[in-house]
């Protein structure tokens, strides 16, 4: 089944999409179609809504290769994105061209370049079928608990009144003839230094 996915609501799912070349153009052996592309229908897959994008003769930045890409349409997940694009060809040839990724898509598309787009159109290499191409996404997983990490905010009028407070503390720190009141799971948030001096048991 083409153009229809597999899945829709489980955390993995499969795109089949054969693309159409008929038109002249792209057989031409002119840069006419250089950054030319073609886009899937949009297709939803693990609740999310994708679209795939293929650059047959190339995009303008690279014309030495056909690029495949996959965007997130809409909504985007708040978590990393495990998947493999792949590009299919003839049964007998029995050799397709996949690539695997886990991304964060956050407006920003994905993608590699497979091939030249002069082997991409030669009938010995077996890509094209006719003048249609079989392309295709597979989400394995969305990756909870791989969300970008934000970097802890302090607010010094929070933390401030526990500085160097010894009633608060649990550990003291000797520099010359100061002494410092301070708290081993901030020094430890800081420093794998003192992280790993307090995982030693004495």
């Amino acid at each position: 089944m083409w153009d229809a996915p597999l899945s829709t609501t489980r955390s993995f799912g499969t795109y089949r999409w054969q693309v159409s070349l008929t038109a002249t153009k792209w057989w031409s052996t002119t840069e006419d179609c250089v950054g030319h592309s073609l886009t899937s229908p949009y297709f939803p897959l693990c609740g999310y809504l994708w679209a795939l994008t293929i650059y047959p003769k190339g995009r303008k930045a690279d014309p030495h290769e056909a690029d495949l890409f996959l965007a997130c349409i809409g909504t985007k997940p708040e978590d990393a994105i495990k998947f493999q694009l792949w590009v299919h060809n003839h049964p007998s040839v029995q050799k397709s061209i996949k690539s695997d990724g886990s991304r964060f898509f956050k407006g920003n598309s994905h993608g590699f370049g497979f091939m030249s787009p002069e082997n991409l159109f030669r009938p010995e290499n077996g890509f094209m079928q006719g003048q249609k191409l079989a392309v295709g996404v597979h989400i394995s997983a969305i990756e909870p608990g791989s969300k970008e990490q934000q970097p802890v905010q302090e607010s010094p009028s929070l933390f401030g009144p526990f500085f160097d407070n010894c009633s608060t503390s649990d550990i003291v720190s000797k520099a010359g003839e100061a002494t410092i009141h301070a708290h081993k799971i901030v020094l430890s948030a800081h420093s794998s230094l003192f992280r790993a001096m307090f995982q030693v048991t004495v």
